[in-house]
């Protein structure tokens, strides 16, 4: 099987030095020097412009900037084309710098000098950024091999549709997205100001939270990461790639504009409206890029990808066993991790015992567990259970037990002061404090569960492990990779989901500490 990257060796390094870096030289001097004249020539014509104004501080369109950096080597222009749009790519980020310079003027020599350092060291960024995305690039385009290459090229051609798409539809659903949560805000006013209290009132502040929370959590969170394993998995679907890709794009953009109209005015050292647009953009950029590194592998796993929807029934079929064996052990182990954690955190002698086995449990091997539930419970679906279960509990029990202790002392104290029972401060109080310690373990739970499933496979539980045994064992490569590609990604869609959820869960006075 060849892979998407030929060599590496000098040639390669000469004919990137000839082409892409040469480029990149002479974009940076012709466009410094017109961005340094241009920067004068704003800072002269308007030396009295309000403050530092947000897009001052950095340049709100780098992400796209970026994006088209990263294309830009495989596009196939000419050498002098590649150059002026290098240039155009680099003078907004130099221009903008040169202007922040030119408006420091101080009646101190030194003083002016010391701010104009600071700057050059803030500003360089996306001249770096643009410069590192457009190298590299090249760099990847060079040791490619040629089919790796015109997947990506071939691939490229639906972006500039979603992007479009992408952006038109998240600016019309953002605004009704703002304009619902408006009338919701004014329909609880009314009702304030009426005392009309109650179910309905209620009714529609749980609305609105839910209106304001979740379409606000595709950019800058872990979730983020789902949408671009979600489109580096796109070309080897047979979904419509510009619909859905455009889809994926949108996300991250409503979350960025809706959450920038939310904002109003923030308190001094809070991301404001430019923050939150520059996280979307940079996140559109993300998922561009890993939609570019799927079609890159694309090739290499050509084999895999034509066996798999040659017998995708087969294929579907391990999943959903994997993802059942997957689910119902993380819920069971959840179950059983929390509570035997609550009561261990109650029960000094039992919290001995429980942390020490948890401690001895996570040393043995998860396929070790297997092997031995194979002699008590037989082979086949539930000892698989049973194991993953086993396995699946001991981070959440040993998280659960060692955060509800590690609540501070006089905080219980302050809360069994205001008259809380001992209930309501485990409730109220401890639970909602240890939630980062206890979704860590569940999130180290998942990823284990998620691993050790595919080991199910040796005890005839089923799953993707299957389909790397029967690879394996029939001299079939495409069959075994297909297993092993399907459960890393599950893994690492449930390492983003879980991190998502651990800050979501977290109260907001812990996340901003």
């Amino acid at each position: 099987m060849i892979g998407p990257i030929a060599e590496f060796n000098a040639q390669v390094f000469g004919d990137f030095a000839s082409t892409h870096l040469l480029q990149w030289i002479v974009a940076l001097l012709i466009s410094g020097s017109v961005g340094w004249l241009l920067g004068q020539r704003f800072a002269q014509r308007w030396p009295k412009m309000d403050g530092d104004p947000g897009w001052l501080v950095r340049f709100p369109g780098h992400a796209a900037l970026l994006l088209l950096a990263v294309v830009l080597p495989f596009l196939g222009l000419s050498w002098g084309v590649t150059v002026g749009v290098l240039c155009a790519l680099l003078l907004p980020a130099l221009t903008l710098l040169a202007l922040r310079i030119y408006r420091v003027q101080h009646d101190d020599p030194m003083q002016q000098a010391l701010d104009r350092r600071a700057i050059v060291r803030v500003g360089w960024g996306d001249v770096a950024f643009v410069s590192a995305a457009f190298l590299v690039s090249g760099l990847v385009r060079h040791i490619l091999v040629e089919p790796a290459r015109a997947s990506i090229t071939d691939h490229l051609d639906k972006l500039p549709v979603a992007l479009v798409v992408a952006l038109a539809a998240s600016v019309a659903i953002a605004q009704i997205l703002a304009a619902l949560n408006t009338q919701l805000t004014r329909a609880i006013t009314r009702r304030q100001d009426a005392g009309a209290y109650g179910r309905g009132l209620a009714a529609l502040g749980t609305i609105q939270r839910f209106l304001t929370l979740l379409p606000s959590q595709f950019h800058g969170t872990p979730l983020t990461g789902v949408l671009i394993i979600s489109a580096a998995a796109l070309p080897f679907t047979t979904l419509p790639q510009t619909r859905v890709l455009a889809v994926l794009l949108a996300l991250p953009v409503i979350s960025a504009l809706f959450t920038a109209q939310l904002l109003g005015n923030p308190r001094p050292n809070k991301p404001d409206r430019w923050h939150h647009w520059r996280l979307g953009l940079m996140n559109v950029m993300q998922i561009c890029v890993g939609y570019m590194v799927g079609a890159a592998m694309l090739f290499p796993l050509a084999e895999q990808h034509a066996w798999m929807l040659s017998d995708s029934e087969g294929v579907l079929r391990e999943l959903g066993t994997h993802l059942e064996l997957t689910f119902l052990a993380l819920g069971m182990s959840m179950a059983l991790g929390i509570v035997g954690g609550i009561v261990s955190s109650r029960v000094e002698v039992l919290r001995t015992v429980l942390i020490n086995l948890g401690n001895i449990g996570r040393t043995i091997p998860s396929l070790a567990v297997l092997a031995l539930a194979l002699p008590v419970f037989g082979v086949g679906r539930d000892p698989s259970l049973i194991a993953l279960v086993f396995i699946g509990t001991l981070p959440i029990l040993v998280n659960t037990s060692v955060g509800i202790i590690g609540v501070s002392h006089d905080l219980k104290e302050a809360a069994r002061g205001m008259g809380m029972q001992d209930w309501q401060v485990l409730f109220n109080v401890e639970i909602p404090v240890a939630i980062p310690v206890i979704m860590a373990g569940i999130r180290t739970s998942a990823v284990l569960v998620v691993a050790s499933a595919t080991l199910a496979g040796f005890i005839g539980g089923g799953g993707l492990g299957a389909l790397i045994l029967r690879g394996d064992g029939s001299g079939r490569n495409d069959i075994l990779i297909t297993g092993a590609v399907l459960a890393t990604i599950l893994a690492v869609f449930l390492e983003y989901f879980f991190g998502w959820l651990e800050i979501l869960l977290t109260p907001r006075g812990l996340r901003e500490a």
